[in-house]
């Protein structure tokens, strides 16, 4: 079960794991600073699922940022560029030169210079020592989040579900930097993307068109707030303020060469057939399903949950502190549902009534479990059906009492939503993937949303994704992006 759900979406993690910049400091502070960063790294490449396996694409990601690296203050001193399997939108630095980029980034961005953006950004906290001493803060800052539910609900199931949710219900409380710090971070990023020769002001682009999509997703997830998604701007604040301070700085450095470059169609070409919301090894969501080709099954998504799909369990999160679980585990030898959860699972608190009930001709039970924190009241539902003679699969559903009220008819929902599939339905699913087209005459920014196999908002999600202004339209021989299967 090693390779079990590897993809990542959506929740930023990055602030959980930024560590120590080692400038002005001795060799030896340099050197176990690098030693602490790939053990780091390791961990937060673990978590994303992984590095994403196309080799040209993380040679060109690589080549990008050590061209920046040599105009930087640190110039000489190695560096690491990871592109992560990941459908989140994020990049982050870490101690010895690390730096991640996730694939859901490298699919919304529109050149090579928007990804020289990206890099240089990351590249300058590190530079300017931003996350120098924030380890040892923030894993802190994750601890004293686990005092309250850890300590109380960690005997409650036999999953380490409530471990899970800090890790990602602590990127809304452990921001990244300061506002002044992203700043700096952008004025150090201009001047290095300004030196290496790329276009300044796509620094600006980058953060209007990331401001666009958090807006889009936020509609998307009938959230008001674009700021409650955890991406790169949730852990990386972004006002219009900093915009136009980039806008103003992009073109005082705009004219140190005569034609920088943007590298649209070099980047484009580079990520044609990126794999779009998940891959087939790890499982993907389309059309709200979340599906696992491999494992053979598949289920519905709540609405407005951001799923994290990680080595071992499918984590999600949901409105007003809601989330789920969903694992595969041992099943001893003919348990039933019911006492599955009565003796195994839930064997450690007090249950309500454990009710049976069908799931597409398959044996389930469920039950609620109440758990006190020193927060807050929680509920957790427990759901359990059977993966073949060995296995069960299980889903477990948290919320605050007040959230679970008007919730539960959705977790229970996406239970009943799941569904074994047979080998031919299994190969007939395809995730979806970026795709590349030359605009030709005639056709319109419709055209191409309707190609995109998405139920809603086809003709926004375009035109964010593509960085076109509302209102604007093709010009023949413009190269586009698309989702198709």
């Amino acid at each position: 079960m090693s390779c079990f759900l590897r993809y990542a979406r959506l929740v930023a993690l990055s602030c959980l794991f930024a560590a120590a910049g080692p400038i002005g400091v001795q060799a030896e502070q340099i050197a176990q600073a690098q030693g602490d960063g790939r053990d780091r790294h390791a961990m937060v490449v673990r978590q994303f699922g992984g590095a994403y396996g196309d080799p040209q694409l993380q040679a060109y990601v690589t080549a990008v940022g050590e061209r920046l690296v040599r105009e930087t203050e640190m110039a000489g001193r190695p560096f690491t560029f990871t592109v992560l399997n990941s459908d989140m939108i994020n990049a982050f630095a870490m101690s010895g030169g690390h730096v991640h980029v996730t694939r859901g980034m490298v699919a919304l961005l529109d050149n090579e210079a928007q990804l020289a953006g990206v890099l240089a950004h990351e590249i300058a906290h590190v530079t300017a020592g931003h996350t120098e001493g924030r380890s040892s803060s923030i894993f802190e800052g994750i601890g004293r989040l686990g005092l309250g539910l850890v300590g109380t609900a960690a005997s409650v199931v036999d999953v380490p579900l409530v471990s899970d949710m800090l890790v990602l219900g602590a990127a809304g409380m452990l921001r990244s930097y300061s506002r002044d710090q992203e700043y700096e971070a952008d004025r150090r990023g201009i001047r290095y993307m300004a030196r290496a020769g790329f276009a300044p002001e796509e620094m600006a682009g980058l953060l209007a068109k990331l401001n666009a999509e958090q807006a889009l997703s936020a509609k998307l997830q009938g959230r008001g707030n674009p700021a409650e998604q955890y991406s790169f701007l949730s852990t990386h604040p972004s006002t219009a303020d900093r915009q136009r301070r980039a806008e103003r700085q992009s073109a005082e450095r705009g004219g140190g060469r005569a034609k920088p470059r943007r590298g649209t169609a070099d980047y484009l070409r580079a990520v044609d057939g990126l794999y779009v919301d998940g891959d087939p090894e790890s499982g993907f969501v389309k059309g709200g399903r979340f599906v696992h080709p491999g494992l053979r099954f598949a289920f519905q998504v709540p609405q407005g949950f951001t799923i994290v799909n990680q080595p071992t369990a499918i984590l999600a999160l949901g409105p007003d502190r809601s989330a789920l679980r969903f694992d595969i585990a041992k099943r001893p030898h003919g348990a039933s549902m019911p006492d599955y959860i009565q003796e195994l699972w839930g064997r450690k608190v007090p249950l309500d009534a454990i009710q049976s009930f069908d799931v597409g001709g398959l044996e389930a039970a469920t039950c609620l479990a109440q758990i006190e924190t020193r927060q807050a009241t929680f509920y957790l539902r427990l759901v359990a059906l059977p993966y073949g003679s060995q296995y069960v699969a299980r889903f477990l559903f948290l919320a605050p009492a007040e959230t679970m009220q008007r919730m539960d008819q959705a977790f229970l929902r996406t239970a009943a939503s799941y569904r074994r599939l047979s080998a031919e339905a299994a190969a007939r699913e395809r995730p979806l993937r970026l795709r590349i087209a030359e605009v030709k005459a005639g056709e319109t920014v419709e055209g191409f949303a309707r190609r995109m196999p998405y139920p809603s908002h086809q003709t926004e999600r375009f035109r964010v994704l593509n960085g076109l202004a509302p209102g604007a339209s093709l010009a023949p021989g413009r190269l586009v992006k698309y989702v198709r299967d």
